[in-house]
């Protein structure tokens, strides 16, 4: 994880804590699988795995789906 990275999810994790966390959607679009799972600890790849479905260009194409 590149140091932009962690200070994004840093951000998002102190927001999510203090009840700040309303993301825009220019946030949203800003989201990847490694932030996703740092902020939430949960990316919806993961619940498509059967599917193959990847929202994000770094989601993993195959399992384990959590990095």
């Amino acid at each position: 994880m590149n140091k932009q990275t962690a200070t994004y999810i840093a951000y998002w994790l102190n927001a999510n804590e203090t009840g700040t966390d309303q993301m825009s959607w220019g946030d949203i679009a800003n989201l990847t699988h490694e932030t996703q799972l740092g902020i939430y600890g949960f990316c919806t790849c993961e619940s498509q795995e059967e599917t193959g479905y990847r929202p994000y260009d770094d989601c993993p194409t195959e399992g384990p789906y959590r990095q």
